[in-house]
């Protein structure tokens, strides 16, 4: 059974690093502003979090580390983050599309490919509060799956009964699931920049977001999940609904990030992929 409760004791090193993370972009008088020029050879997306395995930033894909011709299987897609957290072939190999999104590149997934990255736990996302974006487009009207766990854990699926939908954890009724915009809102060809996350603010329940606009239909049993498989990109935990379109970038926090920092990331994700936020970011 999933367990709903409290993060389970933390090494000292996951200590270390959790609030290395946290006190980063609020302690010591730094606001978080400030991270955006104050080391950008290390920093994260948007300058949130480090690139040298000090932070939070757990997972960091993006199309720049890939060198590929178009068209070209992409075995492995590198991890920018620092812990080497990279995307292993799970299933069918993607390929590079060089044009991509914004013509920065992008991988595609034509319905039998997916990625493995390691487990939740490595990631540090079991039993705890996190955070996680991709920038992705699909013309594709099917239910197709962007991220997911085992059994219903660290879901995002495109379509069916909406737009875009986030499980956790496992939970068979409608109190485990956040769902935002309707049927195809998010798979008319234009890139989306999508975001789940598990957050103590809203007492630790599920929330999915999507261009900058949380849902209003949130999480109440609880998002906590103990799944411990690895994170699959590009099809759900069984094999089935495989994604159709490209992944520009993913991006995965070991904790919820705070309301700058969220803003700070869409906007680096908006700005560098020509998206647009909803109003307020």
């Amino acid at each position: 059974p999933m367990s709903s409760s409290p993060r389970r004791p933390a090494s000292s090193a996951r200590t270390t690093r959790r609030k290395t993370f946290r006190q980063r972009h609020a302690a010591a008088g730094w606001r978080p502003e400030h991270l955006e020029t104050r080391d950008m050879m290390t920093a994260g997306p948007g300058g949130v979090g480090m690139t040298d395995g000090s932070s939070e930033l757990q997972v960091w894909l993006k199309p720049e580390v890939i060198s590929q011709a178009n068209g070209s299987g992409v075995p492995l897609w590198a991890d920018s983050s620092g812990w080497k957290h990279n995307a292993t072939v799970s299933g069918g190999t993607p390929t590079f599309n060089t044009a991509g999104i914004n013509g920065l590149g992008a991988v595609n997934f034509n319905g039998g490919q997916s990625y493995a990255l390691p487990s939740a736990s490595a990631l540090e996302i079991q039993n705890s509060d996190y955070e996680l974006y991709i920038v992705a487009r699909s013309s594709n009207g099917g239910i197709q799956f962007l991220t997911a766990g085992a059994g219903e854990n660290y879901e995002i699926h495109l379509n069916g009964a909406s737009g875009a939908r986030y499980i956790p954890r496992t939970i068979f009724n409608d109190s485990g699931y956040s769902d935002n915009g309707v049927n195809r809102d998010f798979t008319n060809g234009a890139p989306q920049i999508f975001s789940a996350r598990v957050d103590p603010a809203l007492g630790l329940e599920g929330v999915m977001r999507v261009n900058g606009l949380d849902a209003l239909d949130v999480t109440t049993s609880g998002g906590l999940s103990g799944d411990n498989s690895n994170l699959v990109l590009g099809r759900r935990g069984d094999g089935s609904f495989a994604f159709v379109g490209d992944m520009a970038e993913v991006i995965v926090f070991g904790a919820a990030l705070n309301s700058a920092q969220r803003v700070m990331v869409e906007n680096y994700l908006s700005a560098k992929y020509n998206t647009v936020l909803a109003s307020g970011d």
